[in-house]
């Protein structure tokens, strides 16, 4: 059911079209509409996305990874593994190109991970 808020109240509200395009397919939703009631959460952070008022055509799912989270234990492991080999997978790009390739590490917002560990790193220097 497509019941979208626009305007002021989609940024301060958080409607069941909103939801929705949270968990949507596409990567320009990736990491958007993460709020639960108050979209101006959302707003604040960058992370908004207000829907249309007609309804868009969306596929729910996590894309090219579905048959890595076809079991339980992988919904738990697999995103832990993700991180604990993001410095490995930045590692093998800076060797391969000399700097940080955002293609390899960027789908579904794994690269801030890595960008979190090079300003600590950076930090303690």
């Amino acid at each position: 059911m497509w019941i979208p808020f626009t305007g002021l109240a989609g940024r301060i509200l958080h409607s069941p079209a909103h939801h929705q395009l949270h968990h949507s397919d596409d990567p320009k939703h990736f990491g958007k509409n993460l709020g639960f009631a108050l979209s101006v959460w959302d707003w604040a952070f960058g992370t908004l996305v207000i829907p249309a008022k007609t309804r868009e055509p969306i596929v729910f799912g996590v894309g090219a990874d579905t048959a890595l989270f076809r079991s339980f234990a992988a919904n738990l492991l697999i995103p832990f593994a993700r991180v604990a080999l993001a410095p490995t997978l930045s590692r093998i790009a800076r060797r391969k190109t000399g700097v940080l390739t955002n293609a390899l590490l960027r789908e579904r917002g794994r690269v801030r991970f890595s960008r979190l560990r090079e300003k600590v790193a950076r930090s303690a220097r």
